[in-house]
């Protein structure tokens, strides 16, 4: 695997915390009674955005783990 490879990954899985933590948002937004200000805390924006990180990057590589054992 090439850095470039390893580049492209974690800026694909970056993208994709990016659309989980604002789904997250969303969901807290309705939760909350649609109150304007959950959806302006940056604060919980970067907090929602490093979660989905981190189980994106643990999901990712546990299948890629099963994938490379049972196959």
């Amino acid at each position: 695997m090439k850095a470039r490879d390893i580049f492209q990954a974690i800026v694909r899985y970056a993208i994709l915390s990016i659309i989980t933590s604002a789904f997250i948002r969303v969901i807290n937004f309705i939760s909350s009674g649609y109150e304007i200000e959950v959806l302006l805390n940056f604060k919980y924006f970067v907090v929602s955005f490093m979660y989905a990180f981190i189980i994106t990057i643990v999901n990712v590589l546990g299948f890629k783990f099963l994938y490379s054992k049972y196959s």
